[in-house]
């Protein structure tokens, strides 16, 4: 599947964002970063160190090919890190000095071209890389939700997923599921029937879902299926 010319603007979701987030302010030595690559420019705001100083010269990492077999004995792909004008396609020193919270350049690029390739996202996306889907899960609550806000999971739903928000006072709502997941007939009938005075917070405005191979029941939610919940989501969003 390949990119489609025309890409839609996506839709301002902005107020969800919980006040907290809402508070925070970029970093003013951020503002600095746009003169760095000025010729002659020595800062000393960002405390990098110079690559001079960096005590790893080469990185060589030997790995399977992919889309093999266990089994068959194939060649393994060498990937050589060095630094300095031999070090070939990767330049180690950008991996060993500080970098952009955004991720690397060169993985975000390649996100970007693989996603693109793959599914073709119709509306204008950016990428925010994170080392590990916890984390990222933890950036999404710390993003959106409220204390004592409530998240709306399936009945058997990954633990850490849930340990994460639980300091914060916030509690999980869960919807019952079928062989295809979670149900879209038994979500659409908690946000009707959401008693706001008894549950003592509005409708919840975040879903937790692992639709690929869910943890801890293995489910793979159907496209059909997905497309019932994210209706639903739709419907109550706001």
């Amino acid at each position: 599947m390949g990119s489609i010319n025309y890409k839609s603007l996506p839709i301002d979701l902005s107020h969800h964002i919980n006040v907290k987030s809402k508070a925070r302010h970029p970093s003013p030595l951020k503002d600095i970063i746009r003169f760095m690559g000025k010729d002659g420019m020595i800062s000393l705001a960002g405390g990098l160190p110079h690559p001079s100083l960096f005590p790893v010269q080469r990185a060589i990492f030997e790995c399977e090919p992919p889309h093999t077999e266990p089994s068959i004995e194939t060649p393994l792909v060498n990937l050589d890190l060095g630094r300095g004008p031999n070090s070939g396609r990767l330049d180690l020193t950008e991996f060993l000095q500080y970098g952009s919270g955004a991720g690397n350049k060169k993985l975000v690029s390649l996100a970007r071209e693989l996603t693109e390739r793959m599914h073709a996202p119709p509306c204008e996306h950016e990428y925010l890389l994170h080392p590990g889907n916890t984390n990222a899960w933890s950036k999404v609550v710390g993003l959106l939700c409220e204390d004592n806000d409530y998240v709306i999971v399936d009945e058997f739903t990954y633990p850490s997923a849930q340990a994460l928000w639980i300091p914060l006072g916030i509690r999980a709502t869960p919807v019952s599921a079928d062989e295809q997941g979670m149900s879209a007939t038994g979500l659409r009938k908690m946000l009707e029937s959401w008693d706001e005075t008894n549950m003592g917070q509005g409708r919840p405005r975040l879903l937790y879902l692992v639709p690929v191979g869910s943890n801890p029941t293995g489910v793979t939610i159907s496209a059909q299926r997905r497309r019932e919940i994210y209706a639903v989501c739709v419907e109550f969003g706001g």
